[in-house]
């Protein structure tokens, strides 16, 4: 008698650890959706130069800007609101909540 009442039990704690592991799968998804949004202005290092765009106007940055509480320096470097440095590489940029995106060009907004 006490076996056929511990099938029934291990089946619940079997499909309740099923169920837990189902809402972890779709977190990745969520976050990979929001790198997707198109953002207004953002700079970008591009061969060995950092520049500025916003509003579909490339600028060449020449001294330190602060960019919506990121401070963009010349050499590549954005300091973030929390402390954070990042050096950007040829090809990366940083929008103005202190994302890295490895690919600004298609999440420009046109002008």
């Amino acid at each position: 008698m006490k076996k056929l009442l511990l099938i029934p039990v291990l089946l619940c704690f079997l499909t309740s650890g099923i169920m837990a592991q189902d809402s972890t799968m779709k977190k990745p998804q969520q976050k990979m959706e929001k790198q997707h949004q198109m953002i207004s202005e953002c700079c970008m290092m591009k061969d060995g130069k950092m520049m500025h765009y916003k509003d579909g106007k490339e600028t060449e940055i020449m001294k330190e800007m602060n960019m919506g509480g990121v401070k963009v320096m010349p050499n590549g470097t954005c300091k973030m609101k929390n402390g954070k440095t990042v050096m950007l590489k040829e090809g990366e940029c940083c929008d103005r909540k202190g994302v890295v995106h490895k690919d600004c060009k298609k999440l420009l907004k046109k002008g």
